[in-house]
């Protein structure tokens, strides 16, 4: 019998281990932004998903800020 784990991985987990986010997370939010409007009209989803962006992108600015609190910087 074949056992396999299976490992749920989220592509922001990816991102961050990358060092990728905040810039990845920046281009998607804009990429949204400036979709709003043309793709399907002035789709609110277009807002939220940008909006989500850019709450990752504090996230990541939170943690950088911690990091410079804990080091001393």
């Amino acid at each position: 019998m074949l056992c396999v784990k299976l490992v749920h991985v989220v592509v922001i987990d990816i991102w961050e281990a990358a060092g990728s986010l905040e810039s990845t997370a920046r281009d998607t939010a804009i990429k949204y932004l400036l979709r709003f409007g043309k793709k399907d009209g002035k789709n609110r989803k277009d807002l939220l998903k940008a909006i989500h962006y850019i709450i990752l992108m504090l996230y990541v600015h939170g943690k950088e800020i911690e990091n410079e609190t804990h080091s001393g910087n």
